[in-house]
């Protein structure tokens, strides 16, 4: 029976990543390079343990889905609308990313476009490691985790006009009509999804919440979040960029923690399976036997993308701890750079030698990503102790770099807005201490509102 066999294989990954993650933390190495490693053995490279990896792929995607989605219940329109530097910032990364790859690859590269191209691969980091990277340090709501992930949402952003430039780069004849209906159909979707998100969906949770039923509270927050990224990936985008939508469509509702509170397990499940899945692309034959290529490649992407995207935190007005932090944690490559290699292959912009070193040089940048980011704080600190660099050091005051969404300090958390609570609430205003209330019945959280 089919389905025994993908239950089978699922539970032998499960297993010995639980044991890989079990003896790395007991080393004090980090879960994620735990799970790289646990893939890489269980792989078509390593013991071939696993024998249908689109099964994985799939899992894996869809854990990608849902992070994308958890992340998108943290960020408001104020806080987007907050993030203007960030995504500017972003932006040069991008670009300076890009002619950094196109210099070093045009000397060895007999096309244009497949230097371009390979400077496309280079400059995506990933989103999932590095947000999860973030959360497991307990550092969210850090500077440097702000603005990374302005910067990967840039990135992430990038992948549709790249997508599109492709069959350009490889001299390959484009019709322009094609290329304005696939741009058309594209703002048409995230438009609509912006317009549903704004006018419907308020409506329609506050119907599925009045109703206090949690079986069903879950199915409409996985309708909201698989269906959004179903109609972007329709429209060419991606399906982590319609997950995002999603969860900033929720995130201005009061249904937001609810909503986080009941993903973040099955997020955490499947998210693992994404790491399992990159592990499993890693052949150790192909690194052995050209290790001097490998070598090469992995520092100097990882010192590329450190220097531009510590360069692009700075030019913002940011400190050189912050942009060294920031560096550090986007110098890898990153898994949308997978999803453009395969257009590549196809167009011939990619070679067998070079997609093999490309995807050898990412998951060794991946794997290497953890352990760079628990270093970088202390290189940061002797750096910052340099004289020379005190200007650089002291570009933006700490408290600038707060989030902005702190605005409660020293508050009582009133649980329940009965009669009780109400009394409680006039008390604490009449002697000015500030409160938050939590309420789970929709009509009395709606009549509250109103009445600020």
């Amino acid at each position: 029976m089919p389905h025994l066999e993908v239950l089978k294989e699922l539970l032998v990954i499960y297993l010995i990543a639980g044991v890989v993650v079990f003896l790395f933390q007991r080393l004090r190495i980090p879960a994620v390079l735990g799970l790289l490693v646990a893939g890489t053995l269980m792989g078509p490279h390593g013991l071939a343990l696993v024998h249908d990896s689109e099964h994985v792929e799939l899992l894996a995607e869809i854990g990608v889905v849902l992070l994308l989605f958890t992340i998108g219940l943290e960020i408001t329109a104020q806080k987007m609308m907050g993030m203007t530097p960030l995504l500017i910032c972003g932006g040069l990364q991008v670009v300076l990313t890009i002619l950094g790859s196109w210099a070093a690859l045009d000397s060895n590269t007999a096309s244009l476009g497949a230097a371009l191209f390979g400077g496309f691969l280079i400059t995506h980091s990933s989103t999932t490691i590095v947000l999860k990277l973030f959360m497991d340090r307990g550092e969210s709501a850090s500077p440097q985790a702000r603005i990374a992930l302005g910067i990967l949402l840039v990135q992430d952003l990038s992948v549709v006009w790249m997508m599109v430039s492709a069959p350009i780069l490889a001299g390959k004849e484009t019709d322009p009509l094609s290329l304005l209906a696939t741009i058309f159909r594209a703002v048409a979707v995230v438009g609509g999804i912006l317009l549903f998100s704004r006018y419907i969906l308020p409506r329609l949770m506050f119907q599925v919440v009045r109703l206090r039923n949690r079986e069903l509270f879950i199915l409409m927050i996985t309708l909201v979040c698989m269906g959004t990224a179903w109609l972007t990936a329709e429209a060419g985008l991606s399906l982590a960029l319609g997950a995002f939508l999603a969860g900033m469509a929720l995130a201005n509702s009061e249904y937001s923690h609810q909503a986080m509170s009941e993903v973040v397990p099955f997020r955490d499940s499947f998210v693992s399976l994404f790491f399992i899945s990159i592990g499993m692309l890693f052949d150790v034959s192909y690194v052995l036997s050209h290790p001097g290529w490998i070598l090469v490649a992995v520092l100097g992407v990882t010192l590329l993308k450190f220097s531009t995207a510590a360069v692009s935190t700075l030019l913002i007005g940011y400190p050189l701890r912050t942009s060294i932090l920031v560096g550090a944690a986007l110098a890898h490559l990153g898994e949308f750079g997978f999803v453009l290699s395969g257009p590549g292959r196809q167009l011939g912009l990619l070679s067998e030698d070079a997609y093999q070193i490309f995807l050898g040089t990412g998951v060794i940048t991946m794997a290497l990503s953890p352990l760079l980011m628990t270093f970088a704080p202390k290189i940061a600190f002797r750096i910052d102790q340099q004289p020379w660099l005190r200007r650089l050091a002291r570009n933006r005051q700490e408290d600038e770099l707060a989030p902005e969404d702190c605005k409660l300090r020293d508050h009582v958390v009133v649980i329940g807005y009965g009669f009780t609570g109400r009394s409680l609430t006039r008390v604490l205003s009449e002697v000015n201490v500030p409160y938050a209330v939590l309420e789970m019945n929709p009509e009395t959280v709606r009549k509250g509102r109103r009445q600020n």
